[in-house]
């Protein structure tokens, strides 16, 4: 039977035997235990240095399970039935810890230690740290608490074409710093190859080597060449930096109305890379916001 809704985990109950029931007492202690099996798991992804972030509710969590344990154990275990505490437990660990790895810590953006992909840190068990840092951030609206130095490339051109009406509004990423940047320089100040992966603004204080030693990047620390090096040359990708407003779509139409737009994202009425593509989450290939089958990613913009 089901005992918990939220996190719908079965109960199972042995043959009674009256020589191992649990007493209320044996099953807090029971629980106790489990509870420090529950928030391991927890914590080799969220450790104690990690910026939390990444785990949003690190702390408060496990209390909760802890009490929601407690009562668990108290109403089913008694004198006629035995609560097999550690497959539940076990249970609860393994739902815990997969929610945990569900975003960015199951994607190759994770360049922790623990990180899925071949460039990744060989000393660094932080994973938001790469991108993000709670204090001394680089200051910008655009900016969530952002980490990771900008690059400085001067020009990276604009997409051109006849058919392309939002050329007027389309700005250049070049040229750029902390209080220009829009949110796709924040993508290219790894993805232009221009700036080393571990070149953090605030590196983390647990790291006494300061900067993350980093392994699968080029010498100089920078992307290796392949499909996600898109170098200083964005001329002949998708256009970026341009609004998309009712303006636009008043003399294309070829696009669906702006205010209508779902499973993608504007970034104060501009597209910008995260526009398509979500850096936390690689359900769907090349970190696309949703499946691309049939071209319905493009087809959320495009109407043909």
């Amino acid at each position: 039977m089901k005992i918990n809704r939220e996190l719908s985990i079965p109960v199972l109950l042995l043959t009674r035997q009256p020589d191992i029931w649990a007493s209320g007492q044996q099953a807090r202690r029971l629980s106790r235990r489990g509870s420090q099996e529950m928030i391991h798991p927890l914590a080799r992804i969220c450790n104690a240095g990690a910026w939390r972030a990444c785990c949003p509710q690190p702390a408060v969590f496990p209390q909760r399970a802890l009490r929601r344990c407690w009562s668990l154990l108290l109403q089913v275990c008694s004198r006629r039935a035995y609560l097999v505490a550690g497959l539940v437990m076990l249970a609860l660990v393994t739902g815990w810890t997969g929610t945990v790895q569900a975003g960015i810590a199951s994607t190759k953006h994770n360049l922790s230690v623990d990180g899925l992909g071949t460039v990744k840190s060989i000393d660094e068990t932080e994973i938001c740290v790469f991108c993000h840092t709670p204090h001394r951030a680089i200051k910008n609206d655009n900016i969530p608490l952002w980490n990771h130095n900008l690059s400085t490339a001067g020009n990276y051109g604009v997409y051109t074409s006849p058919t392309f009406d939002g050329a007027a509004t389309i700005q250049d990423l070049g040229g750029t710093d902390a209080t220009t940047a829009a949110v796709s320089n924040l993508c290219l100040s790894c993805h232009d190859g221009t700036v080393a992966i571990n070149a953090l603004n605030n590196p983390s204080n647990a790291n006494l080597s300061g900067n993350p030693t980093m392994g699968g990047t080029n010498a100089d620390g920078t992307l290796p060449d392949g499909t996600a090096m898109l170098g200083t040359d964005l001329t002949d990708d998708h256009p970026v930096n341009f609004i998309y407003d009712s303006a636009l779509f008043a003399v294309d139409n070829s696009l669906n109305d702006p205010a209508t737009l779902t499973g993608v994202i504007l970034f104060n009425g501009t597209v910008q890379c995260a526009s398509c593509h979500d850096p936390h989450n690689s359900e769907n290939p090349a970190f696309l916001r949703i499946s691309n089958t049939g071209s319905a990613l493009c087809l959320r913009c495009h109407n043909k």
